[in-house]
């Protein structure tokens, strides 16, 4: 049987890992800040295609295109469901989930 050498555990070590542990965090704070802010501001990208967007649920706007696709919806418990019904199933299943709509912003030609 082979031992691996684990790494000399060190008050600096430890420290590292506090410190680590702080800055990932703060990040984890910050990013959940922005995406509120993100969010805020793609609700309403997604009002003004669905009021100006017409059938092509599309609009260009300061120089950007913006428009609403459909995107394959999810099942959640899908491995579950696996487990119990098969994977021909879950496949037919997911096939038959509703689209769901999703926002994309691109640089307009």
């Amino acid at each position: 049987m082979s031992q691996t050498k684990l790494p000399r555990v060190t008050k600096k070590l430890i420290e590292e890992h506090q410190e680590l542990e702080a800055r990932r965090k703060a990040l984890s704070r910050e990013a959940s800040d922005l995406r509120k802010q993100q969010d805020a501001i793609e609700e309403a990208l997604v009002a003004l295609v669905r009021e100006e967007g017409g059938k092509a649920r599309s609009v260009k706007k300061c120089g950007y295109v913006l428009a609403m696709h459909d995107a394959s919806g999810s099942v959640g418990w899908k491995q579950e469901f696996v487990k119990v019904a098969g994977i021909d199933a879950a496949e037919e299943l997911i096939a038959a989930a509703p689209k769901r709509e999703v926002l994309s912003v691109e640089k307009a030609a």
